[in-house]
């Protein structure tokens, strides 16, 4: 493990969509701000959705397979202008022009961000390296390999909040899934491994959403709890 590593990353946060935003694709434009605001008040919203899917690390395509999942009603809203539904070739047009005004709008802060998420991981990932010793000297070798299996993903993702699905997530650390499972649990419940967002679907094309996305606690807790135990 080595916290430099963090410096070198170009990835933004995660790619999962926040629950908000996933909600407001789900729902869609309430009826009494639809009559209200009509074209306008669907854009904004799409637009919202956009913006936070740039700057959440998503692609393009990730984001469209949202917005064009039947589920999704702000996506079946989004096919209609000026009381007509517009053609399949309008639609997909109106759409990619809507991630690009995103994309415009989001850059800067974006960038900011990246170099936040980095800095935030650079420096968690650095207190972890002098604590993960003393786990594995106090036999807490599960822990250890749980601990560092999110330091890892961290260092890949340039973030603090790292999108891990449960399968990948019990690999990485090496250890059997019941092992695992008994002993996230146990980390969670401490307060050391933080469960930021749990996965949801976002439609058959969207695989990433499947993944919870988790943070840490710096080792501090761990240590203190334990001391108190």
């Amino acid at each position: 493990m080595n916290a430099e590593q963090v410096e070198s990353q170009q990835s933004l946060e995660p790619r999962a969509l926040r629950a908000r935003y996933i909600d407001m694709l789900t729902d869609g434009v309430s009826p009494d701000r639809l009559k209200e605001g009509g074209d306008k008040a669907v854009d904004h919203a799409l637009m919202a959705t956009a913006l936070s899917a740039v700057c959440s690390g998503m692609g393009e395509q990730d984001w469209l397979a949202l917005v064009l999942d039947p589920k999704r009603r702000l996506g079946q809203q989004a096919k209609f202008a000026k009381g007509h539904s517009r053609t399949a070739l309008a639609y997909r047009r109106y759409l990619s022009k809507v991630w690009q005004r995103a994309t415009e709008q989001a850059r800067p802060a974006a960038l900011h961000d990246r170099d936040r998420y980095r800095e935030e991981a650079r420096r968690l990932v650095a207190r972890w390296d002098d604590a993960l010793p003393r786990l594995l000297e106090e036999a807490h070798e599960i822990d250890a390999m749980i601990i560092a299996a999110l330091l890892d993903r961290m260092v890949e993702v340039g973030s603090p909040r790292v999108a891990f699905a449960r399968r990948p997530f019990q690999e990485a650390t090496g250890v059997s899934e019941r092992r695992f499972r008994t002993r996230l649990a146990a980390l969670e419940r401490a307060g050391v491994v933080r469960l930021e967002a749990r996965g949801k679907s976002g439609g058959p094309r969207a695989r990433q959403r499947l993944a919870n996305v988790y943070s840490l606690s710096g080792p501090e807790r761990l240590f203190d709890r334990a001391g108190s135990d």
